[in-house]
């Protein structure tokens, strides 16, 4: 019988053992691994296991169990992950390997289609996550007027937004009020920077600042070294500011005092506003750009985003936009109010020269019937008086109003029970007022 030799290992060469989990080659040779607590050598079994898990297939348990250590621990922990950021969960347990990079590329080598995964650190929510969580309701500066986030006030220069957004500051300031709305207590940082200190005291002394109200003030020629520019790194500084002092309103009077762009250039207004925005948010603090409009507006056309001067991007990326508008030389004005988180309306607005405040009136609509059925009942109670006859055409000419708008106004006056109908004459119909107390 011929007897076999084996063939003997090169001189000088140290015999090696096979380790648990060690795989040969198709030679009878050994495939090296990290049998031995190391974590220089790839292991393929672990590798093969490993890329079938980020491809979605089940663990398998025998397979992980078989696997030497470190390579059992890091795979177990990645079959723990249950279909959820296996990748991410990876990456995660190799950072402390020291051929991490290795690994990764040995586990996409072997099926580059394999899903990437979900980079670490960002959080998506699901569809139940949306429609099931208890979210917290919105945090308001102004109850149902001025949310937390980036808001506008503009208008036309010098009819009375400065002063508005002042008034607005010292009820944040002092938990005051706001349009009949109680206005919880924070620090507030107004930023006037068309104002010098001397005009900004005549105007707190007209509006009853108290001395301790919690308020902080730059003012004109003071922002741009402390602050900067918002489209040149201002941005980030004041977000950082609002971090640190917990602001809950931050009033920047005027934006176009703050920022040195084209204002045209959505992209370039964009980036500015984004950092203090998402800051606002954060931090729960409102802040309020006083801005322009950029021609005279009426009530009855205006668009709160078109109006703003400059790039429809700062009224589009607005959470809430103010919109004052007023004649010039009459103390009346209109604050049309629109958002992402309050209801579209418009208050009626007068301004009041003793308190240096504007005050409430109501609902603009509301505002605008009651002053019309207060002028059908003048002109009827007019009308009456000099012996004429009261017909809508006659109160139209009287009250000086539309004759729709008259027909319209007389049936609510009917169904009030302030005006009553006469004897019909001709095409005519009379109007009588029903007590002497419906003359406004």
């Amino acid at each position: 019988m011929q007897k076999t030799t084996k063939p003997r290992p090169a001189e000088n060469a140290t015999p090696r053992v096979r380790a648990r989990g060690e795989a040969t080659n198709s030679t009878g040779g050994t495939v090296p691994n990290l049998c031995s607590q190391s974590t220089t050598i790839v292991n393929p079994a672990a590798i093969a296991l490993l890329t079938s898990l980020i491809a979605g297939s089940t663990a398998d348990q025998a397979a992980i169990a078989a696997l030497p250590e470190p390579w059992h621990s890091l795979v177990e922990r990645v079959a723990k992950a249950n279909g959820r950021g296996y990748l991410p969960t990876l990456k995660a347990a190799l950072s402390s390997w020291p051929n991490a990079e290795a690994v990764l590329k040995a586990v996409l080598a072997v099926n580059p289609k394999a899903p990437v995964g979900r980079p670490a650190g960002i959080t998506i929510l699901s569809a139940r996550d949306i429609l099931t969580r208890a979210w917290p309701e919105p945090v308001w500066a102004v109850p149902q007027l001025l949310p937390v986030g980036l808001s506008v006030l503009a208008g036309r220069p010098k009819l009375g937004k400065s002063w508005l957004a002042l008034q607005v500051a010292c009820a944040v300031a002092t938990g005051g009020m706001v349009f009949g709305q109680r206005v919880q207590r924070g620090r507030v940082l107004y930023l006037a920077l068309e104002d010098p200190p001397r005009r900004l005291q005549g105007r707190m002394r007209a509006q009853g600042w108290p001395s301790d109200a919690d308020a902080e003030f730059l003012c004109i020629g003071e922002f741009a070294n402390a602050i900067g520019n918002l489209a040149a790194g201002g941005a980030g500084r004041l977000a950082e500011l609002i971090a640190a002092e917990h602001y809950r309103l931050v009033v920047v009077d005027t934006l176009s005092r703050a920022i040195s762009t084209d204002q045209n250039d959505s992209t370039a207004v964009t980036q500015a506003l984004t950092p203090v925005q998402e800051m606002a948010h954060k931090c729960e603090a409102c802040v309020l750009l006083v801005d322009h409009h950029r021609k005279p507006g009426l009530a009855s056309s205006a668009d709160l985003v078109a109006d703003i001067m400059g790039a429809t991007a700062k009224g589009a990326m607005a959470d809430v936009i103010w919109g004052l508008y007023r004649e010039r030389g009459k103390v009346e004005a209109l604050l049309a109010v629109t958002g992402r988180d309050v209801e579209e309306h418009e208050l009626a607005l007068q301004w009041d020269v003793l308190t240096g405040c504007w005050q409430c009136l109501g609902e603009a609509g509301q505002v605008r019937r009651d002053t019309q059925k207060a002028r059908v009942l003048k002109a009827i109670a007019e009308l009456t008086a000099i012996g004429e006859v009261a017909t809508t055409t006659r109160i139209a000419q009287q009250a000086n109003m539309n004759r729709g708008n008259v027909s319209r106004t007389v049936a609510e006056l009917i169904a009030m029970g302030k005006v009553r109908k006469g004897k019909k004459i001709g095409r005519e119909v009379p109007y009588l007022c029903t007590a002497p107390q419906g003359v406004a």
